[in-house]
């Protein structure tokens, strides 16, 4: 015969692994969802670094010239854009706009809009 202590034990068993077990899948969830977040900040923290790298070695280059013109600029700037790998890794493309006094840059996102746009003033 099994005492009321017992019967106790075996009661308020049940109920603590069915909210254990709750709990367990509510920690679970948001650690994956945690992750998940995580792992889209990288993608799009990748995606501008690379677009900032594209930008910023054409305009390098360009300092290192005296004189350049709309030509120099695109050339240049496509040649960053295949040279960096951002078309295979991110699947952003480049924008190339002559404009009145220069050349308008931009890295464009899959959406359509503009990750970055730089004027540039340069000769025609």
């Amino acid at each position: 015969m099994k005492t009321k202590k017992q019967q106790n034990v075996r009661f308020y068993l049940m109920p603590e692994m069915i909210f254990a077990l709750g709990l367990l899948l509510i920690l679970t969830a948001c650690f994956l969802a945690t992750t998940r977040t995580i792992q889209q900040m990288d993608k799009s923290f990748t995606s501008e670094s690379c677009g900032l790298m594209v930008v910023d070695n054409t305009i390098e280059r360009l300092g290192h010239k005296k004189q350049y013109n709309i030509d120099d600029v695109k050339r240049i700037f496509l040649d960053e854009y295949d040279k960096g790998g951002i078309k295979d890794r991110t699947r952003m493309i480049a924008g190339f706009t002559p404009v009145m006094d220069g050349a308008m840059l931009a890295i464009i996102q899959n959406n359509g809009k503009p990750l970055i746009e730089v004027h540039i003033k340069c000769q025609r």
